[in-house]
């Protein structure tokens, strides 16, 4: 299997798709390049939601501190448009946020600066009125660029204990 997605390059290919394109068109220029792979290439298109692994639990597990105590959240989120709505009702987190910006609908991914400003303009508030929490250092990086707060959600914290002490 590593052999294939390497093969196929599907880490690049996958984050066009994050990035709005087309599954089906993705899919059959995908095939067409790689004919042999055919059926591998196409049963991920139709079985994508098996491979979701689920949630990352570290970062659920800070949503609903912060909810309860009275914190406005707002997802950022790597993530094709078209697969997106597959998944949402199957778990409960999604109904935390107050707003979901995902890559696919703005034509923009993580880390680029132009994913997170769509994100604080659909919100209305500056980088420096927010709280951003992520596992990726990248994207860390990115936030601080912008003079938002963050967290790195990869470490044990009590985020509502440090909202609270940064001035949130």
């Amino acid at each position: 299997m590593e052999r294939f997605l390497a093969e196929i390059g599907f880490t690049e290919w996958n984050q066009q798709q994050d990035a709005g394109r087309a599954f089906s068109l993705a899919v059959a220029e995908l095939v067409q390049q790689f004919p042999s792979y055919a059926e591998l290439i196409q049963a991920y298109h139709e079985r994508w939601e098996e491979s979701i692994a689920g949630p990352l639990q570290g970062t659920v597990d800070l949503l609903l501190p912060l909810k309860h105590a009275g914190f406005e959240l707002y997802g950022l989120s790597n993530w094709s448009s078209e697969k997106f709505g597959a998944v949402r009702a199957k778990y409960a987190f999604f109904q935390l946020f107050d707003t979901i910006l995902l890559s696919g609908d703005v034509k923009l991914i993580k880390p680029a600066p132009g994913i997170f400003e769509a994100l604080l303009e659909r919100i209305g508030r500056s980088a420096s009125e927010c709280l951003f929490i992520d596992d990726s250092e990248e994207n860390i990086s990115t936030a601080r660029s912008l003079d938002s707060r963050r967290f790195d959600s990869s470490r044990q914290i009590n985020c509502a204990e440090n909202c609270n002490t940064v001035g949130y």
